[in-house]
């Protein structure tokens, strides 16, 4: 890493001289030179102290008043930069000696040395980025509360994302990122996160975190890895401990630095630290024993969940969210949504869930054509204005379509009415009749850039058709479950008692339950997958099933390519058959011949619905089967499991495909599964009530336990302070 460090800054050099040669010619300004012309002067003669910056450049050679200009472009240069962040370098102090000693040309200024080590430091602080992530800015000095970022441009290898756009954020206000996949969303909040290119205008004052990447594994207990994630309570914490235990050397200064360390520990509730991490993993549904296991010990979706509530610890001035909920079930995106509704600060999200964007954000951020656009309000306010607004324009468009068409056939007609008058002198005709041909492609010509240039203004609906075709009627009950146990190990509780139901046809069941509750072993069970310790299901032998698992990567085929792959399945259907099924799940003609490994989530994830339609299910089992699709996609689904005519029972975290699809709510915990009297709604309100109780009630918890320990610090202090007013006096 130090060796790839220096060879960046040895490249950014040479490019300094490189550009630093024409601005030695005083000629070209001329309002910059003094009275008398000096003459031209070589690269390594020394250069006139200015006297306007002594203070900056104090060890820099001489430099006269013509290249004062150009020398003040060099150091505003850096900004628009991304300067090599991979690492926090140590010895500051050693590498500017050394940069100072290197020639003229090569020397740092005072500013570029103060913006390097001002990165380095905000790299020190920020504790949930990887030495191998992107390089990091530091940002402006603007001290202001909002983020505004006027025309920046952004591409993703050579596909433009976004062109003269304007990235706005007000202090405060949630926003909620949302577009179809693919238009930018995740490099935008990456770009956002690190102040890259024009991002670097971000106040430095600005604390960012961006919640891309789950927690490394290793053996800290899952509560201590949130704490630890404060770098500043522990460096004054540990500061504190020593001050108290240096007694002999405790003066005046040090009773002075212990008060100042005791109001910034109340500012930031160090000592509530504990009870404040412990509430945020309780919320994300992590149990008691769990908190305490260590971090190496969890899957990947539970580390996301710790790096999530590192996040929500710090409080970070903007909190930047790529799709929250995809690793959460549904109670815990129950609690996400009540405890980000009192954030104070400024947030980003992007997330397909509706109903999340519907009840914790305040603004919406849309992206379209290339640009942001800002809309008061939550996602279904958006999304009633956004449809007025195309349809008013497709209304303009087709007003001015028929005036551009009747224009161009009363000019026909009249240019007809010219040709049959004009008949009668053989000459004339033919010079009119050349007029008026050309006359005609003239206009016709401008008929069509007309038209062009009202179409390239019309959006363009992104729409996404889901479909699965009706299965033939079965007699009931197709699945019928007698006195079920379930256990994976005997010498441990069983996760399923008595268990008594039937599923048919009719049945759009939603599961829920707290995690771990056994949600997707009763698929499981009802699938076939696994086998009850005790008791029996019973299934139709007609029954026909399409599942869609969490982990649906692992029944698909890396190597081979979406139509290799469902024609492997599926041998009797032409390629050309295929295609059309694909294409009715959204999937376009490029990625049909591409190996599933290059695909996304999301493309993957049409693959597997594709292929439970092929096979003509009677009954759908859905375990989170919205975690890679956008919203467009997610409506489109909810929109095919209404009409499909056979049963579903659905697992996720998604309220709006629940409210769409489902009418019976199973409850799966204790070691039952009980159907919920009420709709999705009444249970949803009810789980949100009692958030919001515990939330208030372990609020007020921790500020008494602070005003308790904070009493007792001031007590403590004011005791040693006493002591050294004693020692003083019998000193003297």
């Amino acid at each position: 890493m130090p060796d790839d460090d220096e060879n960046d800054v040895e490249e950014e050099e040479e490019e300094e001289e490189e550009k630093e040669e024409p601005k030695q010619v005083p000629k070209e300004e001329p309002k910059a030179q003094p009275k008398e012309q000096p003459k031209e002067q070589p690269k390594e003669q020394p250069k006139k102290q200015p006297q306007e910056e002594p203070k900056e450049q104090p060890q820099e050679k001489k430099e006269s008043k013509a290249s004062k200009e150009p020398k003040q472009e060099k150091e505003e240069k850096p900004k628009e930069e991304s300067p090599k962040m991979d690492a926090v370098p140590e010895g500051k102090e050693e590498v500017a000696e050394k940069v100072q000693e290197q020639p003229a040309e090569q020397t740092l200024t005072r500013k570029e040395r103060k913006k390097k080590e001002k990165e380095e430091a905000m790299n020190a602080k920020n504790p949930l980025k990887k030495e191998d992530e992107l390089e990091v800015n530091v940002g402006s000095d603007s001290m202001s509360k909002d983020i505004i970022v006027d025309k920046f441009d952004l591409a993703f290898g050579s596909k433009i994302l976004f062109k003269d756009a304007r990235f706005a954020l007000n202090h405060g206000r949630k926003y909620g990122l949302v577009a179809p996949n693919g238009l930018g969303k995740s490099t935008l909040l990456k770009n956002v996160a690190v102040r890259a290119g024009r991002f670097a205008e971000i106040p430095a004052h600005f604390t960012i975190l961006y919640v891309e990447q789950e927690v490394e594994g290793d053996s800290t207990p899952a509560l201590l890895s949130v704490i630890a994630a404060d770098k500043e309570r522990t460096r004054l914490m540990e500061e504190e401990a020593k001050l108290n235990a240096d007694e002999d050397n405790f003066d005046e200064a040090a009773s002075m630095r212990l008060s100042q360390i005791h109001e910034r520990l109340e500012e930031i509730e160090a000592h509530s630290a504990e009870a404040r991490a412990s509430s945020i993993l309780t919320g994300l549904q992590f149990t008691e024993e769990m908190k305490m296991k260590p971090t190496h010990d969890f899957s990947g979706g539970w580390r996301m969940r710790i790096a999530l509530a590192r996040a929500l610890f710090l409080r970070p001035t903007l909190l930047l969210l790529d799709e929250p909920t995809n690793h959460l079930d549904l109670l815990a995106v129950i609690w996400l949504e009540t405890y980000l509704k009192k954030w104070k600060s400024t947030l980003l999200v992007v997330s397909h869930d509706q109903d999340f964007l519907n009840s914790v954000c305040t603004d919406i951020m849309h992206i379209y054509q290339e640009k942001l656009n800002y809309y008061k309000g939550n996602y279904d306010h958006f999304k009633h204005v956004f449809t007025e607004e195309v349809n008013l324009k497709r209304r303009l468009l087709e007003q001015q379509i028929k005036e551009i068409n009747k224009a161009k056939n009363e000019q026909n007609k009249k240019g007809k009415d010219k040709v049959d008058n004009a008949q009668k002198r053989a000459e004339q005709r033919d010079a009119k009749t050349k007029g008026k041909k050309k006359g005609k492609h003239d206009d016709d010509e401008l008929v069509s850039k007309n038209d062009k240039k009202t179409l390239d203004k019309i959006p363009r609906d992104y729409t996404v058709n889901f479909e699965f075709p009706d299965p033939d009627k079965l007699s009931i009950p197709i699945i019928q479950v007698n006195d079920v146990h379930f256990g994976y190990d005997p010498k441990k509780p069983a996760i399923f008692k008595d268990l008594n139901f039937g599923i048919d046809m009719e049945s759009k069941v939603s599961l829920v339950g707290p995690n771990g509750a056994g949600k997707s072993t009763l698929l499981k069970l009802l699938t076939g997958e696994l086998t009850p310790t005790v008791g029996t299901v019973n299934r139709n032998r007609k029954l026909v099933i399409g599942r869609f698992s969490q982990h649906f990567v692992d029944q698909l085929d890396m190597s081979m390519n979406p139509i290799d792959y469902l024609n492997s399945k599926f041998s009797d259907l032409q390629p050309q058959d295929i295609r059309k099924m694909l294409g009715r799940f959204g999937l376009t003609g490029q990625t049909h011949l591409q190996p599933i490994k290059l695909l996304s989530g999301g493309q993957k994830s049409r693959v597997v619905l594709t292929e439970i339609c092929m096979r003509h299910p009677h009954l759908l089992f859905l375990d989170e089967p919205t975690n890679h699709l956008d919203i467009e996609s997610i409506d489109a689904l909810a929109e095919a499991l209404n009409e499909f005519t056979g049963g579903v029972v659905l697992v996720s975290h998604d309220s709006r495909l629940i409210q769409k699809v489902c009418n019976r709510i199973w409850i799966v915990e204790d070691q039952s599964c009980d159907e919920f009297e009420g709709d999705f709604d009444d249970y949803r309100q009810a789980l949100a009530e009692e958030y919001e109780e515990r939330v208030e009630r372990e609020e007020n918890e921790r500020k008494a336990k602070e005003d308790e320990r904070r009493i007792k610090r001031e007590q403590e202090l004011r005791v040693r302070q006493d002591r050294l007013k004693e020692k003083q006096k019998s000193n003297k």
